[in-house]
């Protein structure tokens, strides 16, 4: 923790000293002291794939190729990763380099170069595929699948609208603010801010605030391995006993995925975001929406408001977490976040 890099409060991370997700003082101690050099969590890198993919399905390829033996698929993959390659060209054309390979590793040494040089080839079909893979993102094919399923759902519901058709402003929120712009739009939107007296980080789907009308959108994509009408939790009808017989029938509440995981929370935080970016945002009305998908077949769609009396949840939530935060760093006399 002595390193002077800056380090980001993210809403994943309170999550880590939340007591009521089984956080701790130990747990979020772990998370900052290694955050230097973690790479994203598997969710925003899962979040990051759709929506990558949603947009330039082009950029993607399967890689569902035969690969040749291991050390014939080593061999041509060091080749590959080796030499400066153009589309469609041979591996023949890289004679030299592949017999080199074979003696590293030992490959067929009692055999004549063109004995090699045949075995290897055999493998060529895995060299074209290397090269037209080239540049791309690789999907295993039930990945793939997957997001076809996602991507196919919002290009047949509203959800398309922003998601899909819904373009960036050209201009940062500053220079709309200087130029005078009725709309600004983000996709992916980083924003660090401070939280009371804590360096904060979130990373915003979509946000549309419209100056004219004074009016906030935050946006966010969801998958579920659940049914989408599930997502944000049921009420199922319980008889309960009074006076040690059936009496009224009341509604018990079965969270979903919106409770489980706080999204509530999230939203909230990322209001705080929002906020930060200039004063005026306080007077403005303000819209939360998740845009959820099943990651399996139907892959039913659909998008929730969110009320507002779960953002005020949220909110407490964020100043309790930031509460802790700060205990934990005076605690620790720790400084940089």
């Amino acid at each position: 923790m002595g390193d002077e890099r800056t380090l980001y409060v993210s809403n994943s991370s309170l999550s880590l000293i939340n007591p009521n997700q089984g956080g701790s003082f130990e747990r979020f101690k772990r998370y900052m002291a290694n955050q230097i050099e973690k790479a994203e969590s598997r969710s925003l890198e899962k979040g990051k794939l759709i929506h990558d993919y949603v947009e330039n399905p082009h950029e993607f390829e399967v890689d569902d190729a035969e690969r040749p033996s291991d050390t014939i698929t080593f061999i041509i993959t060091t080749v590959f990763n080796t030499t400066d390659r153009t589309p469609g060209e041979s591996l023949l054309i890289h004679r030299e380099k592949v017999l080199e390979v074979c003696s590293q590793v030992g490959y067929g040494n009692k055999w004549s170069d063109e004995v090699k040089m045949r075995k290897v080839f055999e493998g060529e079909h895995f060299f074209q595929h290397l090269i037209a893979c080239t540049g791309k993102k690789m999907l295993t094919a039930d990945q793939k699948k997957v997001l076809e399923g996602v991507r196919n759902t919002i290009q047949n519901t509203a959800m398309r609208e922003h998601i899909i058709d819904q373009k960036p402003s050209q201009y940062t929120f500053d220079e709309a603010i200087e130029q005078g712009h009725e709309m600004y739009i983000a996709k992916e939107l980083p924003i660090a801010f401070m939280l009371d007296d804590v360096l904060c980080k979130a990373l915003l789907d979509y946000l549309e605030i419209n100056f004219k009308e004074k009016r906030i959108t935050i946006r966010d994509t969801k998958t579920t391995s659940k049914a989408v009408s599930l997502f944000m939790g049921t009420i199922i009808p319980e008889q309960i006993l009074e006076d040690g017989r059936p009496g009224r029938i009341v509604g018990r509440i079965v969270p979903g995925s919106f409770q489980n995981y706080h999204y509530y929370r999230q939203f909230a935080f990322y209001y705080q975001a929002v906020l930060s970016l200039h004063p005026t945002l306080s007077s403005y009305g303000v819209a939360f929406v998740n845009d959820v998908v099943e990651t399996s077949e139907p892959f039913e769609g659909q998008s929730f408001g969110i009320p507002k009396q779960w953002i005020e949840v949220g909110t407490s939530e964020v100043q309790m977490c930031i509460s802790l935060i700060k205990e934990y760093r005076q605690k620790e006399q720790l400084t940089g976040f």
